[in-house]
Order: C-alpha cells, then sequence, then structure tokens
C-alpha cells in the first residue's frame, strides 16, 4: 500500500474569530502515510463488531496517528495555513475523518475521506 493524499474541506470545532465564519473557505490537504492504512482498516473492523454488538449506540473508532496535514483559510481579508500538531484518524459509518489540532491551537475536523483499504 502506498500513501494517500486528499484534499477536503474542514470545521473548525468551536468558534473562532476570522475562521469559523461562513465567507471563509477551509481546504485541507492530508497524507495518510502508508503504514498508516492497516490501522484504519483495524479501526473499520471495530467499528463494524462493535455496531454489531451495540446496535442502538453510536461510537466512534479512532487512533491518534502521525497524519501530515495543512489546513488552510481564506477570506477576502486574509489567507492562514497552519500544519497539523496531532490527529486522530476516525472510523465511522460513512467513512473517515481526521480530527486535529493545528499549531495555532485550533481544533479542526475534516470531511469523510474515502481511504482505499
Amino acid at each position: 500500500m502506498t500513501q494517500q493524499s486528499f484534499a477536503t474541506s474542514f470545521f473548525t470545532i468551536g468558534e473562532f474569530h476570522a475562521l469559523s465564519g461562513d465567507e471563509v473557505t477551509r481546504t485541507a490537504h492530508i497524507d495518510v502515510p502508508a503504514d498508516c492504512l492497516q490501522v484504519a482498516a483495524t479501526l473499520q473492523s471495530a467499528r463494524q463488531w462493535l455496531n454489531e454488538q451495540h446496535a442502538g449506540i453510536d461510537m466512534e473508532c479512532a487512533a491518534e496517528l502521525p497524519l501530515r496535514g495543512y489546513f488552510s483559510f481564506q477570506s477576502e481579508q486574509s489567507t492562514q495555513g497552519f500544519h497539523v500538531e496531532s490527529a486522530q484518524l476516525i472510523a465511522m459509518d460513512e467513512g473517515f475523518v481526521v480530527r486535529a489540532s493545528l499549531d495555532n491551537g485550533v481544533c479542526v475536523e475534516s470531511d469523510w475521506l474515502a481511504i482505499a483499504l
């Protein structure tokens, strides 16, 4: 397996002046290294098993992984970009998302990633 790269939108977790508004275009560039793909497959399997065992409970399966990413915020006034400080890959029913802390202290969550396993 090889590294997989994604460009997707994202949202901030919480409200942050000049970063969270609808007028801000947010684009994430995320790299999932090849050695993380086996963990992703395990997360997906664990999520499926948990859903079978506890169908009435909505759960996430997550792992902190060395994902690389750059998250940019663009508005009419400015463009800012920040690197990932730490990241979790999260398996959900619809696929995967990345929840990350950026080097400016803001926490973000990506839109769905279609990781090929």
